[in-house]
């Protein structure tokens, strides 16, 4: 009897964790937290690139929608032309359009950044005057914009006088990414 309570007490005020038991729990949770930390990274990783592409596509999409309208309304395409009277010198203009009725200058230009440059499209008055209109069209193009942003006149079969009567105006992102946009103008009269 006696035997049996001094047994019970020394369990009573031991009581708690083996070294045993501390060691496998923690490998346990090693063995649960490993592959689910792999997968949270992996998840992070994957939605960078989904968010990357995301912003291309519209990118894409947005240039597309606005170069090529403006190209089919355009009176005047210039290749480096002039840019809207109140635009920093320091843009790299691609393109310079008149519109139908030769009142608004639609220009396509490269912006330096800090880290990358951008691709805006500003609509102003062809007399001069503020910017009416200013749209960033692609963010993250790559450095030095010079190299990186290019408008390339062609000649089109119906316009055989007109130099800039296609332009394919080329970006590359600062990723590597290219994007490519054609633009062609109307063939019917300029009347």
């Amino acid at each position: 009897m006696r035997l049996l309570s001094s047994a019970r007490r020394r369990t009573g005020s031991q009581a708690g964790l083996t070294l045993v038991e501390v060691l496998l729990t923690i490998a346990i949770s090693g063995i649960i937290a490993i592959p689910v930390l792999a997968w949270m990274v992996t998840g992070f990783k994957t939605e960078q690139v989904v968010k990357n592409a995301s912003n291309m596509t519209r990118a894409s999409n947005q240039l597309n929608q606005h170069f090529t309208r403006d190209m089919s309304s355009a009176s005047v395409v210039t290749i480096a032309g002039s840019n809207c009277a109140a635009a920093p010198a320091t843009d790299t203009v691609l393109v310079s359009m008149l519109n139908h009725d030769m009142s608004k200058l639609v220009v396509y230009a490269g912006v330096t950044g800090d880290a990358a440059g951008q691709l805006v499209r500003r609509v102003c008055p062809a007399a001069g005057g503020p910017i009416d209109e200013e749209q960033t069209l692609l963010e993250n193009v790559a450095l030095p914009l010079a190299s990186n942003l290019t408008a390339s006149p062609a000649t089109i079969s119906s316009r055989p006088g007109d130099p800039a009567a296609r332009v394919d105006l080329t970006v590359k992102a600062r990723d590597g990414a290219v994007l490519r946009v054609t633009g062609s103008r109307r063939t019917g009269s300029d009347s």
